[in-house]
């Protein structure tokens, strides 16, 4: 094989590698829209305990630039509020 065929052999071959990983991309694109539609109707499923611990961990998981990351949890999330029953 020539050294063209062996670059074109070579583009062709990472050509599909991308083809493929934008498949699954679009794939994981559109099972997290369909998750995100249905948040709200998973979330009313749960029991208030899970709810709280969703809650707590979604509130961790947010960077507050003024007092950095890992910020104390509000006390009104530890209760059981309008907004986790």
């Amino acid at each position: 094989m020539t050294e063209t065929g062996y670059r074109h052999t070579r583009i062709l071959e990472r050509l599909g590698r991308h083809e493929k990983a934008d498949a699954r991309y679009i794939d994981e694109g559109a099972r997290l829209l369909n998750l995100a539609q249905r948040v709200t109707e998973l979330f009313g499923r749960q029991d208030p305990g899970e709810r709280q611990r969703l809650l707590v961990t979604i509130l961790r998981a947010l960077h507050y630039p003024e007092r950095g990351p890992d910020p104390e949890i509000p006390s009104t999330v530890g209760r059981d509020s309008e907004y986790v029953s």
